[in-house]
């Protein structure tokens, strides 16, 4: 059997076209990745890993009844960015970086606040936890907040371990909501309560039901296997009985991992994310997260070994202890010769796209601009390079090329 080479596999024109977008996109400085999938309201998004980055934060003021999808400002007094800093954030790629230039009612200012989260129950318990990096002493001032009510609530949240500069703390504080009907909007977030400039990042925000913060780890999985399937790995577990778990994470690593080799305690990844941590500082790949107990991994790379780690995952983003397996991805059969983006080379040459492959006969080319528009295309190639005419101005097209045995490839190129 054939592997399935497409990068864009043609689908339907709206998901291609997707594609192009998506693509488009890439490598500015705006990015994308994934939100929160497990936890008791994902909506949060509470690792920033869905959140657009290095933008500032929009402003929603009080009595505002838009649904943002977006973390967002209470105040003009302040300025946030989901940032994507190498080293920067606790767990995964993004953290929240956040600046608030003071004010005379400190309370009313400085409020940042999730993505609406329409599932908020009043009179309900919620403990509101996250973690929390300064140069400067809070001193009681960072707060928790919601908007479940007619008004903002928020309170102090408790540190631990006690404030030590520079260094991630977790914050928590457990609220009750009063009964009064609940708002349009309703969000979870936190304040900074100083009136002079202060400056800090956040990540792994959660809000979970409890009357106290959630310290127990769930009890892990049973039973895992990986097994070949295809061209792919399947990957399979039992569940676990834990009555508290959320869903689970699996990392995946190149070697074989040591026993520290694990995520953060309360932790928010997204799938791609790197973890580094423990003995060696081994790279392991957040390659699932989610509710169901298999998955197929279909990004291994032939007659290589892989080592997974799954963990079982609470509300509080508690890991329990891991369950491992391991399998080798399936080698190449006679038939089978991988391409990938880097064997197909795009490069603009005059008022001429050139393509190259160096792996494979050329077949078809078709160009398209921004707007999902085929502005040029040649058929029946029957070589490995070929030069398209691009009679139009100058700007960013995709350049979608497919071999003779049905391989695709798209590609991004600036005219």
């Amino acid at each position: 059997m054939k592997r399935n080479y497409s990068e864009s596999t043609g689908k339907g024109k709206s998901y291609f076209f997707l594609q192009l977008l998506l693509i488009a996109l890439m490598g500015s400085q705006a990015s994308w990745g994934q939100q929160q999938i497990i936890g008791s309201h994902p909506a949060v998004d509470g690792g920033f890993e869905g959140q657009v980055t290095n933008v500032p934060l929009a402003l929603l003021t009080p009595g505002d009844t838009s649904s943002p999808t977006e973390w967002t400002l209470g105040t003009a007094n302040s300025s946030a960015i989901v940032d994507n800093t190498v080293g920067k954030a606790r767990s995964g790629n993004n953290c929240l970086s956040y600046t608030g230039n003071g004010g005379a009612t400190p309370l009313g200012n400085k409020t940042f606040q999730s993505p609406t989260v329409p599932t908020l129950v009043a009179s309900v318990s919620y403990v509101i936890q996250f973690y929390y990096k300064s140069p400067t002493d809070p001193a009681g001032n960072l707060r928790g907040a919601l908007n479940v009510t007619s008004k903002r609530v928020s309170s102090a949240v408790a540190l631990s371990p006690s404030f030590s500069a520079d260094t991630w703390i977790r914050a928590s504080i457990v609220f009750t909501p009063v009964t009064n009907p609940l708002v349009a909007t309703p969000w979870v977030g936190f304040r900074d309560g100083t009136s002079v400039a202060f400056s800090g990042n956040i990540d792994d925000f959660v809000i979970y039901p409890a009357t106290a913060i959630d310290l127990t780890a769930p009890t892990p999985a049973t039973v895992p296997g990986v097994t070949v399937n295809g061209n792919a790995l399947a990957v399979s577990w039992t569940a676990s009985t834990d009555l508290d778990k959320e869903g689970y994470v699996v990392v995946r690593y190149e070697t074989t991992p040591n026993a520290d080799n694990d995520p953060n305690v309360n932790g928010i990844y997204g799938v791609g994310n790197i973890i580094t941590n423990g003995t060696g500082a081994l790279s392991g790949k957040v390659v699932y997260i989610g509710t169901a107990t298999s998955f197929q991994d279909v990004a291994v790379v032939s007659s290589t070994n892989y080592y997974y780690k799954i963990y079982t995952v609470d509300k509080a983003f508690n890991y329990s202890a891991e369950v491992e397996a391991s399998g080798t991805a399936p080698a190449l059969g006679v038939n089978d010769v991988e391409l990938n983006a880097n064997d197909i080379v795009v490069y603009s040459q005059n008022q001429s796209i050139k393509i190259q492959s160096g792996n494979g006969i050329l077949s078809d080319v078709k160009v398209y601009d921004l707007g999902g528009r085929l502005v040029a295309s040649k058929k029946s190639i029957g070589s490995n390079e070929t030069i398209i005419p691009l009679n139009k101005s100058n700007g960013v097209y995709v350049v979608k090329v497919t071999t003779t045995d049905g391989r695709v490839v798209t590609k991004k190129i600036v005219q």
